[in-house]
């Protein structure tokens, strides 16, 4: 079990949203990058992923050995309409689910995190090697953000 896990998880949020933050009002829909996501765009897609990404964990808990259903992210996105979402209150959406990321995984046993489900695209995954993608994915988006603020600067 990586030891640094628990508190990746529960720092990620709040470091996006002071990344966040740093982005005026007027550039929440500004593309961060041509095909990418706007400001507002990733905030709803770190809180409507967080259920299917903790699903995804549960699964291979659940039913070790079972086929993880793929999505696709822009798609997801334009069906979803990220674009309408209020940022400020899916931030704070986001905390609360990634709280109950966390409660879940602290509830694990040891022998649960070695579980695995199969992701279609990315091959056999272990509960733990999804739970230490979160965070990683949490960080691409983090950078995303970051960047975008200090070209505004």
């Amino acid at each position: 079990m990586n030891p640094y896990l628990f508190h990746a998880l529960e720092t990620t949020p709040r470091l996006i949203r002071r990344a966040f933050d740093r982005i005026p009002v007027g550039s929440w829909d500004t593309p961060t990058h041509p095909d990418r996501f706007t400001p507002r765009q990733v905030v709803a897609h770190l809180l409507d992923w967080e259920p299917i990404l903790r699903q995804r964990i549960q699964q291979a808990v659940d039913s070790p050995g079972s086929t993880l259903q793929v999505w696709d992210e822009g798609e997801r996105a334009m069906t979803e309409r990220y674009d309408e979402w209020d940022p400020v209150e899916t931030l704070e959406r986001w905390a609360e689910e990634r709280s109950r990321t966390v409660g879940y995984l602290r509830s694990l046993g040891e022998e649960d995190w070695a579980r695995e489900a199969l992701h279609p695209e990315r091959g056999t995954m272990s509960a733990a090697d999804m739970a230490n993608m979160l965070p990683c994915h949490d960080l691409y988006h983090l950078e995303q953000l970051t960047s975008f603020a200090d070209a505004l600067t």
